[in-house]
């Protein structure tokens, strides 16, 4: 009779967790957006990144919402524009950790990490600034506490891009992954 039990037993928890895999299955996030073309690299976003209506101005080529969540009231936002010749990683980098406030007692260094992700294709160098004030390059940009910002410099033979992603730390977090994917994909 034990032994009757504890099969009934380790049934039902197969079944539960057999249950529980296809249901998070079921909620993976597709990668059924938009193809964002970088000098002919091309790479399919998401379909949780939401094209935003605002007419886009030259150098800005794409703009994308990301949704607000229960953990975090603002949303979050993905921007990919064309950089001029003169600038690189270096210079943009440099430019958006003054855009970062870091928290009281801490440096935005400590908060920083920066490396080269992929060499194959295009060069494309990140930076993640883990956490701060994002107070933006000037009216149109609103103004972020607890902030991640998650920046990319694609550089192709002929071109150079940029990917930034600001927003509540935790959905940064979360949706980092799926950026990261978005730029190791870039293929012609």
């Amino acid at each position: 009779m034990v032994r009757l039990m504890w099969n009934a037993l380790l049934l039902g928890l197969l079944a539960l967790l057999m249950a529980s895999n296809e249901s998070s299955a079921q909620s993976m996030k597709k990668r059924a957006g938009p193809v964002i073309d970088l000098d002919g690299y091309r790479s399919q976003g998401f379909d949780y990144w939401t094209p935003l209506k605002d007419k886009l101005d030259k150098p800005i080529l794409n703009k994308f919402s990301l949704p607000k969540g229960k953990d975090y009231k603002e949303d979050g936002e993905i921007l990919v524009k064309e950089l001029s010749e003169k600038e690189g990683a270096k210079e943009v980098f440099g430019e958006l950790k003054k855009q970062m406030k870091p928290p009281s007692g801490q440096t935005l260094d400590n908060l920083t990490t920066e490396a080269e992700v992929k060499k194959d294709g295009p060069k494309i160098t990140q930076m993640v600034i883990r956490n701060g004030t994002f107070t933006g390059e000037g009216a149109k940009d609103k103004e972020v506490k607890e902030a991640r910002l998650f920046v990319a410099v694609i550089e192709t033979k002929d071109k150079k891009y940029l990917v930034r992603m600001v927003g509540p730390r935790i959905m940064i977090s979360i949706v980092q992954p799926d950026v990261e994917t978005f730029l190791k994909d870039l293929k012609k």
